[in-house]
């Protein structure tokens, strides 16, 4: 297939029922960075604080603002705990000093890493191998998705909804190609139950939007676009984690050997330039544009948390 058949084909609906195997139910992890993950152990925090408060309401307060600034992958320490403490005073009656040391600090760290970039990270791959499983001519092809990879990379055109025209000042739908948008949506998901603070970022400007957010989706996709193309992530690799955690080299599969290494985990040194240049970019869109992105993200997101969405620290279980 040539790219304008490929676009064609992928925005056509799937025929027939959709076919959900294990190749994309997985969580995905770099070599090194392969751990047990561990519960946390809830009697860190304070005696009064209950688990689902302060996950689901303080730490999804948290990740909301770092989602709405323009480098994600990289918050301050004195920021991170003047907005911490911020969040703190607003939702809870109790009063706490947060600093570096305390478990609160540490764990919500820990939560806006585990719980947020590493699942937008993830949800890059499950996305586009979710893709390539509902569409006959990439199901089974490696070859194939190498170069609808390569493709689709070209002029950033996962980034649009509409790219099949040669002239790129006509494609349209900037950061709303469905990959980007399921992608985003696991940001709206981990950020259920979040309270609106105004002030967390300037008390004299209106709540911004999700830039960072969007960013780090857009980066999740164009990661999991480019091991693809480069043959790192291959169809046996994906369905040999049988649903499970799939371990991703330490690095990318590059053909010539003369390019410089590059690593494959969904860090700050790997995509945080990357990261950071999506959310400038991002910036630049106008409020009814950004709502049109929430509002197609909506449709991917998974109601799980709503049980746990809590207005007090003391609530009971």
């Amino acid at each position: 297939m040539n790219g304008p058949e490929w676009l064609a084909a992928i925005n056509a609906p799937p025929k027939g029922k959709k076919r959900l195997t294990s190749e994309h139910l997985v969580r995905v992890v770099q070599g090194s960075s392969a751990r047990t993950f561990k519960k946390r152990r809830r009697e860190e925090l304070p005696d009064y604080v209950t688990s689902k408060w302060f996950r689901y309401t303080f730490v999804s307060t948290y990740i909301t603002f770092v989602g709405q600034t323009e480098d994600p992958c990289d918050v301050p320490v004195d920021l991170a705990v003047d907005v911490m403490q911020d969040i703190w005073d607003a939702t809870c009656t109790h009063e706490y000093e947060i600093t570096t040391s305390t478990p609160v600090y540490q764990k919500t760290v820990q939560h806006c890493e585990d719980s947020w970039r590493n699942v937008i990270g993830s949800t890059g791959i499950t996305s586009l191998l979710a893709l390539f499983n509902s569409r006959e001519f990439l199901r089974d092809s490696d070859k194939e998705r190498q170069e609808f990879a390569k493709y689709y990379l070209e002029d950033l055109r996962f980034l649009y909804k509409d790219s099949d025209r040669k002239d790129k000042k006509k494609w349209r739908g900037h950061f709303r190609n469905p990959l980007v948008v399921k992608t985003f949506a696991a940001h709206l998901t981990a950020t259920e139950g979040a309270k609106d603070i105004p002030g967390l970022h300037d008390t004299d400007e209106e709540t911004p939007a999700p830039i960072g957010a969007l960013a780090l989706a857009c980066a999740s996709v164009e990661r999991a676009l480019t091991l693809v193309a480069t043959g790192t992530l291959t169809i046996a690799m994906a369905q040999a984690a049988r649903g499970k955690t799939m371990t991703l080299p330490r690095t990318l599969n590059l053909s010539t050997g003369n390019e410089p290494t590059q690593q494959t985990n969904f860090s700050d040194t790997a995509w945080g330039e990357v990261t950071r240049n999506y959310a400038i970019s991002a910036s630049t869109l106008s409020e009814a544009k950004f709502d049109d992105i929430i509002e197609d993200a909506r449709e991917y997101v998974k109601p799980t948390h709503a049980y746990y969405r809590t207005t007090d620290a003391t609530d009971e279980d």
